[in-house]
Order: C-alpha cells, then structure tokens, then sequence
C-alpha cells in the first residue's frame, strides 16, 4: 500500500520545531535579519503566509526576463525592486536598459500632457499608497536596484557595512543602464546598490516585485550565462512578506522610509503586459525547441472570481561569513546554520514518505547528501538532476573543496552498500514499484537516479545565439534551475542550491508552496524542458518492472 505522503501541517510544526530549538539558535541574533524566534507562535506570525500563484515557466535567463519580468516592469506605476545577485554585460542587461529607457519615455509623454503618473495599475485593481503620499505633484516611481557581484575587483574591495554601497549616478552608465537626465525627467528615482561580505559571502537572492502587487521569483541573474532556468510568478500575501524581507536587507537603517505598502490583491494580468511589452517593439529572447506552451503552465486557473490563495512559507536564509571549514578527513562535517531556508530542506528530506525530486547546479552540501541517503534508507525514491558534469568547478572547489561530481559518485557508492547490506536484497525494487517488504521480508530501499543536464547533441553546446525569423533565440548549455518537490505535494523554488556555499556563506532566498496542483504543473513544464537534455549517470530502476 503507498504511504499517503508528507503531511503539510505536521511538517510546518516539525519546521518550527527545528528553528527554536537548534543549537544555534540564539547565535541567530546577530544575523542579517536577524531570524531568531522565541517561539513557534512568532514564525509563524513572520514567514507562514499564503499567495496565489499565476504561472511557472523555464527557459535561458534573457528568455525569462524579456517574456515575463520586463512586461511587468514596463506597467509598473509606482516602485519596481529588483534584486539579483551577478550582474554582467548581457542580453538580459541590454533588455533591462531599453525597457526602463522605454518606460521613462512612456511617463515623460504622459506627464507633458498633463496625465496623472501612476493612477493605476495593469491589474486594473490601483495599486497600493506610497507612504508619506498625499503631493499634488505626479506621481514618483521608485526604482530600486539590488546587486552583489560585478565582478572581481568589486568583491575585493567592497565594504562590509550593511549599509553597502550606492552607486553614484555617474557610475550607471557602467552598469548599463540609463543616465540620470533621463530618469529625472520622467519622474522616476532611481537607487542602485550592492551589499557583499568578504571573504565569499553574496547575496544570492533574486526576485523582482512589481507596484507591490506581483512578484517574480526567478533563478536567474542578470548575466550572460545561457542557462536553464526557471521562474514563478505570484500575488497575494507573500509579497508584502517578501517586500519586508527587502525593506530589512537593502534599505537597512531606513526601513520606514518612503516604498509603496503591499497592494491587497490577488489580481494580476500578465497576459496584458506582454501585450504592451511587443507592441512597443521591445526584444523577446525565444526559447529554441521548445514550443511556449510547453515552456509555461498555468498555475491558477479561476472560474468564478479571484482565484484561492494557498498555503506558502517565505524562506529567507542570512548570510554568514565564517565557512566553517573543516580541511581534514577525520573532522566531521558541522551542521549548517538552522536558517528557515536550510531547516526547511533538511526536515523535507527527513519526512519524505514516497519520492522526492531535487534539482540544483550544484550538490556539494554533506547535510543534504546525508538527508537523501536517510531518505532513500526509509524506501523513499530520490531522483536528482545535476546542472552539468563542468558546471561551475572552480566555484565548487572554492566554497566546498571538492565537486559535485565526486559528492554525487559518493552518494551512489554508499546507496550501493546498503543495498547489499543485511536485510537487503539489490535485486527487488523498492515500495514504489509495488513490492509488499513484510512479504518478501526485506527492508524496503528507495531508487534511485541522478543525472546531468547535457545540452542536445544535434545542437552546439555553447550557447548557441542565431535568429529564427528575426527573434533572437538560445539554447541553455546547463541547469541553473532550484527545485525541490516532495511526494508531489510540497514545492520549493528559489536561489538556494544544494551545495556548501548556499547552505553555509550565501544569503538566499526560498518559497515553499503547498498543493498537489502546483507541484504537478511545474514537473510537467521542468520534465518537457529536460525532455533529450539528461545524461544518466545513476540508476537503480529495473528496467521493465
């Protein structure tokens, strides 16, 4: 008989319990913010929230960006946030420039003709008051850009202060985006900042909200890299949870100073600012071989009014500076900081009753690769996708000293001794594949499957850029994609990859949804994507059975 899969509100208690309770928990304190709770009751009150999500969708970074963020950015009436961590010349950027220039050309018109700026939103809903409103002066859009590495000269000498660094307009240009003249004009202000703390603590974070009313979580960054990435979209109460978390971060010290108060509605229109993004003649970057209804699911499809929000959890993880390496083979590898993100992936895989899905660029954490081999231990089938066999090695060796592909040849060495191990048998499947363990009296051992993203052999691996009847396309040559799902019901998104640097060094950022729908729909959009793009490393399923 199957197990009935990994309860929600037994998880969420067992996730608080894991907060409150770690050893670290006091040292939490000094975090920045600071995730230190007294008691469950407070994180609840914190991170337990809801939302309603619109869609899912995968494709390179340029893709994501020009086909949904931009068009939201594009109707933005009042403040826009956008926090990514890298930032390099790149399609992307060059999207980003002409749509903000276009946007500031769109307002500079309507406030000549004495329009009211910023009456309204897409959603057709208003959006919510900026505070300290009440100027007969038309109305000032905020723009405010967050970014942590430009490159390596910037993280070297970078200040620590939390106050970070604000770029002079002077500098903007550099950046590639637009001068302050023709900001001014428009009446949008615009701030520019980057926070990094030495020796290798980045922001890693990214995530794009809109007039206070949509929200974008995507994987990507504003960089050149052709990867596969993936991206959700949602409104409701987790944006003003999420608008908080910003507030905290990157307007440290002047938290109740201006920004546009969380707008109280589920309504978004995405498919009307798409619209507006191609009739004003801005690039969409295509996905190559993959056709966009294959590239994108609905995720809330209401018939009788808003659609109903569902249970979400927003995952921050700090930064920390001190690695806490542990260089010699006969030290044991610490525990990772109980951050909401991390307690959250290791109580996943410890409740894990059926199968759980996990794809990163990177697998270099010991905390995870334990929880998986616990998991596969209890009967649970694990199936992990890698992002490239020489994705990011340099990286990897920095952060953790060693590769994902040595952890993940590890991983399936140790699942081959259990599986010859006392009161196991190799031979015989695990409960997924229907075999009763009481019967046949063997302990039950989950399957499992890694593999690599490989890029199509018919195409060139490299990124292949071409036109296809005028529209610029891509082909990713790895996965940059963050996903973990668990006994199809729990689903996390976000930047937080299953390796050493996010779990120990980086700040991150992580949704978890609830909902057996949500969960499907993103596997079918991820499973199409990955459709000829995996190479097998592992597999423990017996063919034909």
């Amino acid at each position: 008989m199957a197990s009935a899969g990994l309860a929600y509100e037994p998880f969420v208690e067992r996730w608080k319990h894991a907060l409150v309770s770690a050893s670290d928990a006091r040292d939490r304190k000094s975090d920045f913010p600071s995730y230190f709770f007294d008691g469950p009751d407070a994180i609840g009150r914190g991170l337990v929230t809801t939302c309603v999500p619109h869609d899912f969708r995968v494709g390179t970074g340029a893709n994501l960006y020009t086909a949904t963020i931009l068009p939201a950015l594009l109707a933005a009436e009042r403040e826009v946030v956008l926090v990514t961590c890298f930032w390099a010349p790149s399609r992307t950027l060059d999207a980003l420039g002409r749509t903000i220039e276009e946007l500031a050309k769109r307002r500079k018109a309507r406030i000549a003709a004495g329009n009211t700026v910023g009456s309204s939103n897409i959603n057709g809903s208003g959006s919510g008051e900026a505070r300290g409103g009440g100027s007969k002066e038309p109305q000032k859009l905020r723009l405010r850009i967050g970014l942590s590495s430009v490159s390596l000269f910037q993280r070297l000498f970078h200040t620590s202060k939390k106050e970070g660094y604000v770029y002079p307009p002077s500098k903007w240009a550099r950046l590639g985006l637009p001068d302050a003249k023709t900001l001014g004009e428009a009446g949008i202000e615009m701030q520019v900042k980057s926070l990094f703390f030495n020796p290798i603590s980045v922001l890693h974070p990214k995530f794009v909200v809109v007039d206070g009313t949509v929200a974008f979580l995507p994987s990507a960054n504003v960089s050149w890299e052709p990867w596969l990435e993936g991206c959700v979209t949602v409104t409701g109460d987790v944006v003003g949870r999420l608008l908080r978390f910003y507030r905290e971060v990157w307007e440290f010290g002047r938290e109740g100073e201006g920004g546009v108060l969380a707008a109280n509605t589920v309504e978004w229109d995405q498919p009307a600012a798409e619209s507006q993004f191609v009739s004003a003649g801005l690039p969409v970057v295509e996905n190559p071989s993959m056709p966009a209804e294959h590239a994108r699911v609905p995720l809330s499809q209401p018939r009788d009014g808003p659609s109903s929000p569902i249970a979400t959890i927003l995952l921050p993880s700090p930064h920390h500076r001190n690695p806490r390496f542990r260089p010699f083979p006969w030290q044991k590898s610490p525990d990772p900081p109980a951050t909401p993100l991390n307690a959250a992936i290791q109580c996943l895989l410890a409740g894990a009753q059926r199968d759980v899905y996990l794809q990163s660029p990177n697998f270099t954490c010991p905390a995870v690769l334990g929880g998986i081999i616990a998991a596969l231990d209890r009967g649970v089938d694990v199936r992990i996708v890698a992002g490239g066999k020489k994705m990011m090695l340099l990286e990897q060796i920095v952060t953790a000293g060693t590769t994902t592909g040595r952890c993940l040849k590890k991983l399936v060495a140790r699942y081959q001794k259990m599986a010859r191990g006392p009161g196991r048998d190799p031979n015989v499947p695990g409960p997924a594949n229907g075999m009763l363990d009481v019967e046949q009296r063997i302990r039950p051992l989950g399957n499992l499957i890694v593999s690599y993203f490989c890029p199509p052999k018919r195409r060139l691996a490299g990124g292949e850029e071409r036109t296809d009847g005028g529209r610029m396309v891509e082909e990713p040559t790895h996965a940059h994609l963050k996903l973990t799902v668990v006994d199809g019901s729990i689903t996390v998104l976000g930047s937080g990859n299953m390796d050493r640097a996010s779990f120990f060094t980086s700040q991150e950022l992580g949704m978890l949804f609830r909902g057996e729908e949500i969960a499907a729909g993103v596997m079918e959009v991820v499973d199409k994507a990955l459709e000829g793009r995996l190479e097998k490393s592992f597999s423990s399923v017996i063919v034909g059975s």
